[in-house]
């Protein structure tokens, strides 16, 4: 993932939940998978405490 300036340690941890990523993470990584970046965030709930 490094050709998309986004390290791939964080990356594994943002798929294990250990790491928020962040909005302009996702932009980044959309634009290097060419995917509008909705399509990372299709389905996801917000959690209220």
């Amino acid at each position: 993932m490094q050709c998309y300036q986004v390290s791939s340690i964080a990356l594994g941890q943002v798929e294990r939940g250990r790491r928020n990523i962040s909005l302009h993470n996702i932009l980044k990584l959309a634009e290097g998978l060419q995917l509008d970046p909705s399509e990372l965030v299709k389905g996801l709930k917000v959690e209220r405490e």
